[in-house]
């Protein structure tokens, strides 16, 4: 039986089959690429190399925030506001303090500083450890204290980012499903190459020429 002679039980077969996997490699696409994503692995040898300079190594119970987010320690009238790109010394004490991003509250570190330095522990989701959603990092600096670190571009200021790389045309940047970018479109591409054909064939089938209908 030819495609031009196909029964029509047949063809809306084929058509909802095909559309059924087109509208769920579409969902699956969008559903898990936040979750492997990654960050490019000069980003963090380059920002690393930014912030040595500016660092307060050798201070002890020192707390650094160099993402662009202010983050919170403490609850209720104990509460520390460390903004941007800036740091904070904490007294020793005994006690842990929650520490959270502004609006992340569910990704919570607890700090507790002694006389040995800054430890810290963590209560994160469970997604927190994949893609996009894996925000921050922390080091430990010299001396004892510690510093919270972004973990993509994302997390750092425009402003700071222009200073590092000088423009968008600088920024390193890797693809989603290779190496480069320019790799990605040609993968992406394809796939549209394959959704058009399928299109024009879903068309063919349910719409044959008029000579095959007759016949």
């Amino acid at each position: 039986m030819s495609i031009g002679t196909i029964s029509p039980s047949t063809a809306l077969l084929v058509s909802k089959s095909l559309l059924g996997i087109f509208v769920s490699g579409v969902t699956l696409w969008y559903l898990i690429t936040p979750y492997i994503v990654q960050p490019h692995p000069q980003f963090k040898i380059d920002y690393e190399k930014f912030i040595s300079s500016r660092s307060g190594e050798g201070k002890r119970n020192i707390v650094e925030n160099w993402t662009k987010w202010e983050i919170y320690i403490g609850e209720g009238d104990n509460n520390i506001t460390v903004p941007s790109f800036q740091h904070t010394s904490l007294d020793i004490k005994d006690e842990e303090l929650k520490t959270v991003f502004e609006q992340r509250a569910e990704y919570t570190t607890f700090i507790k500083s002694g006389a040995d330095g800054v430890s810290v522990r963590f209560s994160l989701p469970w997604y927190s450890r994949f893609g996009l959603y894996n925000l921050f990092y922390t080091e430990n600096i010299q001396g004892g204290g510690i510093r919270f670190m972004p973990r993509f571009m994302s997390g750092v200021p425009h402003t700071v980012l222009e200073k590092m790389y000088g423009g968008v045309e600088n920024l390193p940047i890797t693809g989603m499903l290779s190496e480069s970018t320019a790799t990605d479109r040609i993968m992406i591409q394809c796939v549209m190459n394959v959704v058009t054909m399928a299109v024009v064939f879903l068309l063919y089938i349910n719409n044959p020429p008029n000579k095959q209908k007759n016949n």
